[in-house]
């Protein structure tokens, strides 16, 4: 403390004799003893005005408006501090305690003049700087504020809430995007830099509660500095295209990863959430070409293009350029960029909108030199690829394990024990619900434009990375196997199509069905009919909130079916072709609709009934279609697997039934059948039967089928060729049933039988009735060997089945997959 020297005059001894005696009775409790005696003391000497109190004096201003201000009697310690400031009028942390004091007690003029002094003694003085700023911006002086802000990170403020502090302050000023200015100006310390990144990081997820992804992360994926900081980047960007947003109210949907939180979303919740200063008057609309030209510029600055942030460069783009081709429609992309749409009139539009409009094609006319829907449907695309490369670029699975919480801590089991699940679960969910926005409105900008052949690649890329993402719940392998594992899951859901090839393949017999189901204001399935000379697309909403088409089958399919056969309701929202449908229908089913036996509705049963259709098989993806395949054979090294420990499945019949119509049978059957002789014996032969139980590793999300010592899972089949034909007489759901977390499901066992090069799956779609496992035997090789090709015999096998009963729970479990060509 530098004291002055100067002798107190009469009016400052009376005025602090009275200060002295307040605080004397405010602060009674919050003295010790001894300062006590030293304040008695003091009073008394100020009294008798004796020579020499001036220091003392100063030093007991100090330890009361500290004590004063510890105790939150603002007022009494800005007068302490105001006399201290008297008495020692050159040290700057004296002004600035007493601006505080002010600022708390609503004085803010005086507080103002105190910053000023303070940081007049001290011109680097970083919180006095801070503070002054806080002031300022509470009077909407924000430019002066703003300035204040950077000189006090300037000078070396190094606390990470002070750094939280004016992120917050700056994001309504300026926007998410200015905000990093601060992260890469060089006149800021390195460290306070870093301290302002993850300050903006954090004032970002604070706004990730409107759109569970949209702001969000991807978990688990930066892997450098410089992928950070772009993660930062692009989340700054996107975060100010919903800042701009705020102009329709409606319904908004909040997801997480288990359920859509609906509810009435007005302005003021949006502008609330992101610190959103309106401006005075009616709003503007959002400058949708300036932000266009920021992710432009984003993507065109080379330490910015990290494949964690690409992907979303491109989808927010072609969202912005997609909410133009649905101008004035009701199913908005997503709920965010809905939201990003100027309002609308009754009669569909307003002047500014259409203006808005104009100047958007003409700046994605002059700067890409495209139309509008070639620039949406060219960023979807370049999003999708940018996820592909990134999925394929993980170098290992995830093996953590991740403990879940509830409100009161750790989630528990009923034995007491706490609840975990694996981080590659984790992982595979979070990967989906980030992307799959991605594919949705890829197929939506296709549905505008009326190109079909975009429509097939949109969904062709979304179940390629869906399957991807799904094997990272494939952590038990090694990272060799599991990196070359993949490579086989993504060369089946090739993506590169071409819609002529497609037809031409299916030529006169063939028609196909690419059903994808999507959730925007309620439940929507879409259905594209191709031929080899047409091609539809057709909608059907299932209801306004979402779920019922979907609850039907997950609450216990099968068992919900009366026996009379599927009802018309399950069957409406298909979108099968109405007119007569040829010798083969293809079905590529999307997400849960893998559940519906297609085989069972009634139009399909008409059609088979008539002798039209011959053929019924489900795809993995529509690109699966065109590809070369060789004529069928008919089987002659049969490989037959027999395993029931228990005794519920006499795969004696079974076994019987292969010989009778079949060639030459090697039989592995009980204890033998162990998964290593059964890998060994599968490249040899050309139809493989399993007559065993399956199920599904609930902490893998991986059906298989279990065997002598262990379990057949889908990563098992991918290691060595397989035969051409595989059945599996099993209770295997998980055949189709399909791990709804990521959307499209988990990679089954057909799936990797498919992929490691057979022509033809056949498995159960539910468990497997015993009545039902061996009359399908006897009739299906009975048919096989009459020369009927495996979906053929597949199909007139349960037209065989409904003659003895209607209820599909029995006739219609298996089907076929994979191949289809006669």
């Amino acid at each position: 403390m530098n004291h002055s020297g100067s002798q107190l005059t009469s009016s400052q001894r009376r005025r602090f004799l009275l200060l002295l005696d307040l605080a004397a009775t405010k602060l009674r409790d919050a003295l010790s003893q001894t300062e006590s005696s030293d304040l008695a003391e003091l009073r008394r000497r100020l009294r008798a005005r004796k020579k020499g109190t001036d220091a003392a004096v100063a030093i007991s201003l100090w330890l009361l408006s500290a004590r004063a201000a510890e105790r939150g009697h603002s007022d009494l310690a800005a007068h302490l501090y105001q006399g201290l400031v008297e008495v020692v009028p050159g040290e700057a942390d004296f002004w600035y305690n007493l601006g505080n004091q002010w600022a708390r007690s609503g004085e803010k003029d005086r507080a103002l003049r105190a910053y000023d002094e303070a940081l007049r003694l001290n011109p680097t003085f970083a919180w006095a700087l801070f503070n002054r700023g806080c002031l300022l911006y509470d009077r909407k002086a924000y430019e002066a504020a703003v300035s204040d802000f950077l000189d006090a990170a300037r000078h070396g403020c190094d606390l990470e809430q002070f750094a939280y502090s004016v992120v917050r302050r700056l994001v309504p000023l300026r926007g998410f995007v200015t905000a990093l200015d601060m992260v890469s100006d060089p006149s800021l310390p390195e460290r306070m830099r870093g301290q302002f990144a993850r300050a903006l990081g954090e004032v970002i997820d604070e706004a990730r509660a409107l759109d569970g992804w949209f702001l969000s992360r991807w978990p688990g994926t930066a892997r450098a500095d410089h992928d950070h900081a772009a993660t930062l980047v692009l989340r700054a960007v996107l975060a100010d295209v919903l800042r701009d947003s705020p102009r329709a109210p409606g319904l908004f949907f909040g997801r997480d990863h288990e359920r859509y939180d609906v509810r009435e979303l007005d302005e003021s919740d949006l502008r609330e959430s992101l610190w959103y200063f309106p401006p005075e008057g009616p709003p503007a609309p959002p400058d949708r070409t300036e932000q266009l030209a920021t992710l432009r510029e984003t993507l065109a600055t080379s330490t910015l293009t990290a494949s964690e942030t690409t992907w979303a460069l491109h989808y927010a783009s072609g969202a912005i350029a997609l909410s133009l081709l649905m101008d004035g429609a009701n199913d908005w992309p997503t709920p965010v960029l809905r939201l990003a749409v100027p309002g609308r009139t009754v009669d569909g539009g307003r002047r500014a909108d259409e203006e808005a409009r104009a100047g958007l094609e003409e700046w994605i006319s002059s700067n890409d030199g495209t139309s509008v829907a070639d620039f949406t449907l060219g960023h979807f695309r370049s999003a999708s690829d940018a996820l592909t490369t990134l999925i394929l670029s993980h170098r290992e699975p995830d093996r953590d394990v991740i403990m879940l919480m509830g409100d009161d801590g750790p989630l528990l089991t009923d034995q007491g024990d706490v609840v975990t699940r694996p981080a590659s679960l984790h992982l595979a969910q979070a990967l989906w619900w980030h992307v799959e926005p991605v594919y949705r409105e890829w197929v939506l900008a296709a549905a505008y434009t009326d190109r079909a052949e975009e429509r097939l690649a949109a969904l062709c890329h979304a179940r390629r990375f869906n399957a991807l993402a799904a094997t990272e719940l494939w952590s038990p392998l090694a990272p060799e196997r599991w990196r070359r594992y993949r490579a086989q899951i993504a060369a089946l859901h090739d993506a590169h199509i071409c819609l002529a090839d497609i037809q031409a393949a299916l030529g006169e017999e063939a028609v196909l069905v690419d059903q994808y189901t999507y959730e925007v204001f309620g439940e929507s399935i879409s259905g594209l009919t191709l031929t080899s000379r047409d091609s539809a697309v057709k909608t059907h909403e299932v209801n306004v909130i979402g779920g019922e088409l979907r609850a039907l089958f997950d609450a216990g399919m099968a068992s919900l079916f009366p026996a009379a056969g599927l009802p018309p309701a399950v069957g409406q929202p298909l979108l099968l072709p109405s007119e007569p449908i040829p010798k083969t229908l293809l079905i590529v089913p999307y997400g849960y609709l893998r559940k519906i036996p297609v085989h069972g509705l009634p139009l399909v049963l008409q059609a088979v009934d008539d002798g039209t259709l011959e053929r019924i098989v489900y795809l993995p993806t529509a690109s699966f279609a065109g590809r070369p395949r060789l004529p069928a054979t008919r089987p002659r090294r049969i490989l037959f697997i027999g395993h029931d420990p228990a005794g519920d499945i006499d795969y004696a019949h079974d076994l019987a039934a292969l010989r009778a119509h079949g060639g030459d049978v090697t039989a592995v059957l009980g204890q033998e059948a162990t998964c290593s002789r059964v890998q060994a014996e599968l490249p040899h032969h050309d139809l493989v039967h399993f007559a065993c139980h399956g199920d599904m590793d609930a902490h893998l999300a991986a059906g298989y089928l279990s065997l002598a010592g262990g379990r057949l899972y889908p990563w098992d089949v991918l290691e060595d060729a397989v035969p051409e034909t595989v059945v599996m007489n099993s209770c295997l759901g998980i055949s189709t049933e399909r791990f709804e977390a990521t959307s499209d499901g988990a990679v089954g066992l057909h799936d990797a039988f498919l992929a490691a090069g057979a022509r033809s799956v056949i498995g159960s779609m539910w468990a497997l009735p015993e009545w039902t496992g061996r009359a399908f035997a006897d009739i299906f090789y009975r048919r096989l060997a009459a020369g009927e090709d495996s979906p053929q015999a597949v199909t007139s096998t349960q037209r065989e089945l409904r003659s003895f009963t209607k209820d599909p729970f029995y006739w219609a479990a298996h089907a076929c997959f994979g191949a289809w060509r006669s």
